[in-house]
């Protein structure tokens, strides 16, 4: 089974909803509600490919400069709030260590 990179934004940010959305990479794509039932998010579900992340991290580390909150989690560890660099870095190793298995 693949491992698979979840990405949290908010759905009131149709621009980087519509970016994600655009790539032509195989997704799961879901909407919800924080707990706080006020707070909408879209969720996407992606398989952990090389050219699958360089994709995404490009659309990520722009959403970050642009100061998007956008949240990422793999294998139960979430990552919010990390500058651009480590971003990258985490990404790459992600694609990297889930070739290795």
């Amino acid at each position: 089974m693949k491992n698979q990179v979840v990405i949290e934004l908010s759905k009131n940010d149709p621009e980087l909803v519509h970016e994600l959305s655009s790539l032509n990479i195989p997704f799961e794509k879901c909407e919800g509600k924080y707990f706080d039932a006020d707070t909408l998010i879209v969720t996407f579900i992606i398989s952990v490919l090389p050219t699958v992340i360089t994709q995404t991290t490009n659309i990520i580390i722009a959403a970050i400069q642009r100061n998007k909150d956008i949240k990422i989690k793999y294998r139960g560890v979430e990552m919010q709030g990390l500058s651009k660099e480590d971003i990258f870095e985490v990404l790459e190793r992600i694609s990297s260590d889930d070739h290795k298995e």
